[in-house]
């Protein structure tokens, strides 16, 4: 059977207290004494205290509001840090300019910075060191040269081009220009007729068109295309194509006549720029 006695005194001396709960259980370390209603002692853990703490200004942090209670607060320190890390949450939203130089950098504004030094300050980039230069060759023709007659839409290969000795050379900013002595006499046995021929570099490995074509549309008994030249920059060698194709497509016409005249040997001409 349990007991409550009322003291009204101004002094009170006692040697130990012992704090238990409702339930006769002892109240948990490092609990904080609050006034509840109608001056009812409660026990709050760290946490539960802290948020009753009402910060009066939002320029004022938690932190200095209670330095400014007093050394009252001096054990919070060691309570906060153990009892709240998983309820302060740290976050980076909204940073990443640097306007001045002096504001937080990301990864992706660095990157931006780094990629574009060669365009707004001239400068040369050193990350691949050795391959910051101009490569020309002349390259072989593999295949055979044509002389067929084409109907519409009918796309044929003529040969193609070994780039293999490049794949090494290659950097992020790489550009190709390839020049073709084709030599490629088109025309019609009997009258004129509307024509579009066009000439395409395909990679053979994924079937899909490097570049931009070559096209020439005319409206006579014959035509010649004495000169194929190709510009593949960055984007377009991605993946690297080990072999180019030749591949001739006939779009608008008829029973055209074909022949290609490339030389086997000094017939192509390939430069691999890395100076951009």
């Amino acid at each position: 059977m349990s007991s409550r006695i009322s003291l009204d005194t101004t002094i009170l001396k006692i040697r130990d207290v012992f704090c238990l709960n409702k339930n006769a259980d002892v109240i948990q370390p490092i609990s904080i004494p609050v006034p509840g209603a109608n001056g009812k002692l409660q026990w709050l853990s760290s946490v539960e205290f802290l948020s009753t703490i009402s910060v009066p200004t939002t320029s004022t942090s938690l932190l200095n509001y209670i330095q400014q209670v007093g050394s009252t607060f001096s054990t919070l320190s060691t309570m906060f840090n153990q009892s709240t890390t998983t309820y302060i949450n740290s976050t980076i939203a909204g940073l990443g300019s640097i306007p001045n130089g002096n504001d937080y950098l990301s990864s992706s504004a660095l990157a931006y910075q780094f990629k574009n030094l060669a365009t707004n300050y001239g400068y040369v980039s050193t990350v691949n060191p050795g391959k910051y230069r101009i490569y020309k060759s002349s390259i072989g023709l593999q295949g055979n040269n044509l002389s067929v007659t084409m109907t519409t839409g009918q796309n044929l290969t003529s040969g193609s081009i070994g780039l293999g000795g490049y794949v090494s050379k290659v950097v992020n900013t790489s550009q190709m220009r390839i020049d073709v002595n084709a030599n490629i006499q088109l025309g019609y046995d009997v009258g004129t007729a509307l024509t579009t021929f066009s000439t395409i570099l395909v990679n053979p490995a994924n079937s899909q068109i490097v570049g931009d074509p070559v096209s020439l549309t005319f409206n006579a008994s014959n035509a010649l295309v004495a000169n194929l030249s190709f510009l593949l920059n960055s984007a377009q060698l991605t993946p690297f194509p080990a072999t180019l194709e030749l591949h001739h497509v006939l779009k608008v016409g008829n029973n055209l006549n074909l022949t290609t005249n490339i030389p086997q040997t000094g017939g192509v001409f390939v430069t691999l720029d890395n100076t951009d």
